[in-house]
């Protein structure tokens, strides 16, 4: 009977798991600028759920076995499978590597060759292009500039959340706060297509991403 009991909440924890990835998951797609705010909640549970279950197999070894005793500790192994089951299928969820997400997430940042820097100061004379980021989205999403020659990007944050106008490829990237405008020179390319993006966590995945068209 023990047995079927331990089994029975090891099926019960496998499927908070898979039901809270399943949930996030649905959940980011309509709902991203929580994305951080859904991280730590589900880190929140982890520490909850391991507390209890440590708990609950204290009280064992104490010989204090009891039905609370399981309850306790199967509550806790449920919560902390949950916690971390969630907080993967957040960083999975948004854009870019999984341990690259995690770092963004703790505040650690990335100094990978993918990471980006400041953009250069704007450069007198240059070609100005223009483009506006919101939620979730950027106008116009198609951008054409002329091969060979450096142009000055002027990126305005029309939205209610921070954006960002990233061109990972050319490690390029303007951040601005809501009402903000940034302008950065972005260096002479070469003929070929080019993709933009926010690379806050979560909009690019709704959406928030362009092309940039460059052509002789």
């Amino acid at each position: 009977m023990a047995g079927g009991r331990c089994i029975l909440e090891h099926t019960d924890a496998a499927g908070w798991v898979w039901v809270a990835s399943t949930a996030v998951s649905a959940l980011l797609s309509e709902v991203s600028s929580a994305t951080h705010t859904w991280f730590w909640f589900f880190g929140a549970l982890f520490i909850v759920g391991a507390f209890l279950a440590v708990g609950g197999i204290l009280r064992r070894s104490l010989s204090v076995i009891d039905r609370a005793s399981r309850l306790i500790a199967a509550v806790g192994i449920v919560l902390a499978l949950g916690g971390v089951g969630g907080a993967v299928a957040v960083a999975a969820a948004a854009p870019g590597s999984l341990i690259g997400v995690f770092e963004d997430m703790v505040g650690v940042g990335s100094g990978g060759p993918g990471a980006t820097a400041a953009a250069p100061s704007p450069k007198p004379g240059a070609p100005t292009v223009r483009v506006t980021g919101v939620e979730f989205s950027f106008q116009p999403s198609t951008i054409r500039i002329p091969a060979g020659k450096a142009v000055d990007v002027v990126f305005t944050n029309g939205g209610t959340q921070a954006h960002t106008f990233t061109l990972a490829a050319k490690g390029f990237e303007l951040k601005a706060d809501p009402g903000q405008s940034k302008s950065g020179a972005l260096k002479a390319l070469k003929p070929g297509t080019y993709q933009f993006i926010c690379s806050i966590p979560g909009h690019a995945q709704l959406g928030m991403k362009g092309t940039l068209v460059v052509s002789r």
